[in-house]
């Protein structure tokens, strides 16, 4: 290192921060209007994306109650009795069954 790169190593590193004031650069870090202008941005954005879900919430229970359907317990199914030819073949099957216990 040449004794320039050094006197200029030296010299950043007895600089001293400035302190958080109203004057000079503020280029760094944003002023207390400008936070709360970015602040105010994103709750605005976040009201619309909540109209939005609170839209698509009422449009669903909206179709739910024209639907018919209830967050309420439902009847289970009751088991499907055999009917016409289906019936008489049980029955001569189990006729069947008891003639060949016997």
């Amino acid at each position: 290192m040449t004794s320039d790169e050094e006197k200029q190593i030296e010299g950043i590193e007895k600089t001293e921060p400035k302190e958080n004031s109203n004057e000079g650069d503020n280029s760094t870090s944003p002023s207390i209007i400008e936070r709360a202008d970015a602040a105010a941005e994103r709750l605005e954005k976040a009201n619309k994306e909540y109209k939005i879900l609170i839209a698509r919430q009422e449009e669903l229970v909206a179709k739910q109650a024209l639907g018919g359907f209830s967050s309420g317990p439902r009847e289970p199914e009751q088991p499907k009795q055999p009917e016409g030819l289906e019936y008489l073949k049980q029955v001569k099957k189990s006729i069947e069954e008891r003639e060949n216990l016997s």
